[in-house]
């Protein structure tokens, strides 16, 4: 029989799932953990998010859902609807759900495995890499309170970290998804035109978006005038202003399928690009073409941080963000390839000596500027680390030249 499927969530086989709770119970038993109990409560964009509880269930509530996963026995996810029950048993592989109060439920079901004085781990949401995010302040003081004799501990970071390394379900559909980004950017720079607005731009992604069945969490568009850019940086809510001639089009896509999204930066021109903007683009396609071709296992942040060292040296600055980082359902580590002057600087700190290896997701941004200027512009394309260095799942060439309607 064929499974019920969704655009909202990945479909993943019972290998793949089977696998993924294998890696979670090591962890528990390393941890010496009787349960986890995983909070699902951050939607993202037009996607449910909840990417930690997801990783296990297939499945997310429009509201917050719990999921609880003892060392030993079968999960019971727990959401607040009765009526969404059937739709969940339509696309997760979890079989025990249960309503109500989702919070209440999950307690309850802790208590029937009789794990009430046992020790809990507490997984958050996900999306915040490294913050070790679990619950609420309510939602903990309730969890804490109902089971007196339990001892918890935060389990988020190290849920996350197993999470990094893709499986090769997870990798196909991030180079699906990378397809459809490759589209949606020839689709976009043939629309793109004088006399149009950004919110004209960012509709037409959106259409695109619904027309293939992706979900984003966010997505950036929009135009700059090159002879008086107001920032570098796209309008992350689109406005009515007018795009002129001599524009540089800066887009961030973050389309996919469920939580595998693929992201493309990209910066194309409206009429033909000034002298100052070419030079910064050949600039930036040089540290872009040098870093994916010059990624390899066994580096460290140290060494990605080499990659940046031409663009002072050419008068440039890098304006924010990482050369390399973790990406696919979410920012995640590693955070890494960031010059001093960079506001992200202090968060790639921690990663200085984190090594790439096999199966970890990223993306390779080039983002800068003339200094004490608003000209600036970024190209970047995502993929993963193999045993021979980093495969670039996009094929549009991010590091071409494009103009509009040529």
């Amino acid at each position: 029989m064929e499974p019920i499927l969704t655009d909202a969530f990945a479909h993943f086989s019972d290998k793949e799932m089977s696998n993924r709770y294998k890696k979670v119970r090591e962890k528990m038993k390393e941890n010496n953990l009787d349960v986890l109990l995983i909070h699902g409560s951050q939607a993202i964009g037009n996607s449910p998010g909840q990417v930690n509880l997801t990783y296990l269930t297939g499945y997310a509530a429009v509201m917050e859902t719990f999921l609880v996963v003892p060392y030993e026995g079968e999960p019971t996810m727990c959401l607040a609807v009765p009526f969404h029950i059937r739709n969940a048993r339509d696309f997760s592989y979890v079989k025990d759900i249960r309503d109500g109060w989702s919070l209440g439920a999950a307690i309850e079901r802790i208590k029937e495995l009789k794990l009430e004085k046992g020790r809990i781990g507490l997984v958050g949401p996900g999306g915040s890499s490294g913050a070790g995010i679990t619950l609420y302040l309510e939602n903990y003081q309730t969890v804490t309170s109902m089971l007196p004799d339990a001892q918890f501990e935060n389990a988020t970071n190290w849920f996350d970290e197993l999470r990094l390394h893709k499986s090769e379900e997870e990798l196909a559909y991030l180079r699906k998804s990378a397809r459809m980004n490759d589209l949606i950017m020839e689709d976009v720079i043939n629309y793109a035109r004088p006399g149009l607005t950004n919110r004209d731009l960012r509709r037409s992604v959106d259409v695109m978006a619904a027309r293939h069945g992706l979900t984003y969490p966010f997505a950036h568009i929009s135009a700059i005038n090159m002879l008086d850019p107001e920032d570098c940086y796209p309008e992350f809510y689109p406005s009515t202003r007018i795009i002129s001639d001599r524009s540089i089009v800066m887009t961030e896509f973050v389309f996919g399928y469920g939580n595998y999204w693929n992201k493309i930066w990209g910066s194309f021109f409206i009429g033909e690009p000034t002298d100052e903007y070419v030079r910064m683009f050949e600039m930036a396609s040089k540290i872009y073409n040098e870093t994916v071709s010059g990624l390899k296992p066994g580096m460290t942040g140290h060494d990605v941080n080499k990659f940046l060292e031409p663009i002072p040296a050419a008068g440039y600055e890098q304006t924010a963000f990482f050369l390399v980082s973790g990406w696919s359902t979410m920012v995640t580590r590693p955070y890494m390839g960031t010059l001093p002057n960079n506001i992200s600087h202090f968060a790639a700190k921690g990663d200085l000596d984190y090594k790439l290896t096999p199966g970890l997701a990223l993306t390779v941004n080039v983002w800068i500027r003339i200094p004490e200027t608003n000209k600036g512009l970024w190209i970047g394309a995502s993929g993963a680390m193999t045993e021979n260095g980093f495969e670039v799942f996009n094929k549009f060439p991010v590091d071409q030249i494009r103009i509009a309607g040529k």
